[in-house]
């Protein structure tokens, strides 16, 4: 398929998504407002991806009127009449279902609201682990071995009880999140804030062992005569296999644990996560 032709169909999709959303928009619909804005972005976006292939007169003139329509598409502060239906009630959060803090995630390229995150109040526990994290990191460059130790302990604790606190049971029904959308309280996989939390920390922690193994492999082969230091020798293939196999398991028995807490086997769960837990220990223990 051609480019042009590709045009086509795209510029029809981004029409019909803004034209079928101007009743409810006439009836002061706050979402169809949104829908509209995000059909007109699209729409931009398409005329300036393919403005090689449809540049001529004509698209000129349809640029001048996507920019008579700009104020559809103004920030949210100059929008009429929004202060008022804020204060009525009638945005996004008018009230909060679990009786805590909460803020709206939106996906990433649509911003339509997907879930409502429950956000951690004030309290005194995250300043306490922070606090402690800090000192034991202070000590152990200090080499005051035990006060870091003693201070590494009291860090552990708070950030368990503070996390533990954060997750209370919630139900599984989709809640209120304001103008007629219902959306859930908690996701899994994906599209959980936590899952991509870690995703980028295990990219950084990537990252940091990719850089020590560059350094070493330059080290190696620019300086083989003084290098590994003081007359150290690489490992053989036994112990690097059985720590990397006992790793592995670990990580086997992570996921069946999931599998078996979706099923409902607690018991199961649990002791998988357990197992994994020392096996992951081990490994730590054979390095």
């Amino acid at each position: 398929m051609s480019a042009g032709r590709a045009f086509t169909p795209i510029c029809r999709a981004c029409l019909r998504h803004l034209i079928t959303n101007v009743p409810a928009m006439m009836g002061r619909d706050g979402n169809a407002l949104y829908q509209m804005r995000v059909a007109l972005r699209r729409l931009r976006a398409a005329v300036s991806l393919f403005s090689a292939v449809v540049d001529d007169d004509r698209t000129c003139a349809v640029k001048t009127e996507l920019r008579w329509l700009a104020p559809i598409d103004n920030p949210l502060w100059e929008q009429q009449g929004l202060k008022e239906d804020e204060t009525a009630g009638q945005g996004f959060l008018p009230d909060a279902p679990t009786c805590e803090r909460e803020a709206l995630i939106t996906a990433p390229i649509t911003t339509e609201p997907v879930q409502i995150l429950r956000v951690p109040g004030p309290g005194w526990t995250a300043f306490v682990a922070s606090l402690a994290t800090a000192l034991a990191l202070a000590a152990a460059t200090l080499k005051f071995t035990t006060v870091g130790l003693a201070f590494g302990l009291v860090a552990a604790a708070a950030f368990l009880y503070w996390l533990w606190s954060m997750d209370p049971a919630l139900p599984r029904a989709r809640a209120d999140a304001g103008r007629g959308v219902a959306l859930p309280l908690y996701t899994n996989g994906s599209g959980s804030v936590g899952w991509w939390g870690m995703v980028v920390l295990l990219i950084a922690d990537a990252a940091v062992m990719a850089s020590f193994i560059f350094a070493y492999l330059f080290l190696w082969t620019a300086r083989p005569a003084v290098w590994p230091p003081d007359g150290s020798q690489l490992p053989g293939l036994v112990e690097p296999s059985l720590i990397a196999a006992v790793i592995v398991a670990a990580y086997v028995l992570f996921e069946a644990a999931d599998r078996l807490n979706q099923c409902d086997r607690r018991l199961a769960a649990a002791l998988c996560l357990v197992a994994s837990a020392a096996l992951a220990v081990g490994s730590l223990a054979l390095g």
